[in-house]
C-alpha cells in the first residue's frame, strides 16, 4: 500500500477522496471509518 499511496498523492487532486476496503493506507488519517473487521471502509 506504500508504493499505492505515494503514487495517488503524486497524481490525484488535492480535493480528490479515495475509499480503500480490507487495508488502510498508512500513514493516511481517514475522514470516516464504516464496517469491520474484514468489511472495514475507510474513506
Amino acid at each position: 500500500m506504500e508504493q499505492l499511496e505515494v503514487k495517488l498523492q503524486t497524481e490525484l487532486q488535492s480535493s480528490a477522496k479515495v475509499v480503500a476496503c480490507r487495508f488502510p493506507f498508512p500513514t493516511w488519517t481517514p475522514d470516516d471509518v464504516a464496517g469491520e473487521g474484514i468489511d472495514t471502509v475507510w474513506v
